[in-house]
């Protein structure tokens, strides 16, 4: 992009300077007549140019210096969001889980996915242990208020990502109680779910446990 950039701008320079030449050649060059509250301003079209064009270079670089800070701190933001990421995978990978949950919620707040989406991710999962932990505690009351607002922040993080292009999928501490709210989150298009599965594989077997899930996803799904 910076190099499009500097390229339109170098042909734009050349530009100027084959009419600013050809003005100062040519035998007549003819003049500008500026009027403005009652005064007149006159100079030749060679010299009008050269002042149009001083005029847009002051802009353009008072416009960057403006910037700097701005630019500067974009760069930050990116630098550290992505620091984020990588200690937080760095944390989950060596067993600190604490520590990498809270690494990886840095890097997802308010500037949520926009982090996996700098670094080219196609796939962004909201993780949804502090929904199931609220649902839990409220006695698997879906209304809860508590339950509602963990539910609202996966909702908006879902069209953050949905709105960043990636995919939108979820998952942890999900089980049989608390999938459907989830599942019936629009957009959503994947759910990971393990623990729950396997757990309820042992009363019925896995078959029965994954097409129990499965009944229940597809009945929130068609709810929307």
């Amino acid at each position: 992009m910076n190099l499009f950039r500097n390229l339109l701008l170098w042909i734009a320079l050349a530009l100027a300077g084959a009419l600013i030449a050809q003005l100062l050649l040519a035998q007549e060059p003819g003049y500008v007549l500026v009027r403005w509250r009652g005064y007149d301003y006159t100079t030749t079209v060679a010299k009008g140019a050269a002042l149009l064009f001083a005029a847009a270079f002051a802009l353009w670089l008072l416009w960057t210096l403006l910037s700097l800070p701005f630019r500067a701190w974009g760069r930050h933001r990116d630098r550290r969001a992505r620091a984020r990421i990588g200690e937080g995978f760095d944390a989950l990978h060596q067993g600190h889980y604490v520590r990498a949950e809270k690494l990886l919620a840095q890097a997802a707040d308010d500037e949520r996915v926009e982090a996996a989406a700098r670094i080219g991710a196609r796939v962004c999962e909201i993780h949804t242990g502090p929904y199931a932990h609220a649902f839990h505690a409220a006695g698997r009351d879906a209304e809860a208020p508590a339950v509602t607002a963990e539910l609202d922040k996966i909702r908006n993080a879902g069209e953050a990502v949905r709105g960043l292009g990636m995919r939108f999928n979820a998952g942890h501490a999900l089980n049989y109680y608390n999938v459907q709210p989830i599942a019936r989150l629009h957009g959503i298009r994947e759910l990971h779910i393990g623990h729950a599965i396997v757990s309820r594989s042992v009363f019925v077997g896995l078959r029965e446990a994954v097409a129990e899930m499965k009944r229940l996803m597809r009945e929130a799904a068609s709810a929307t």
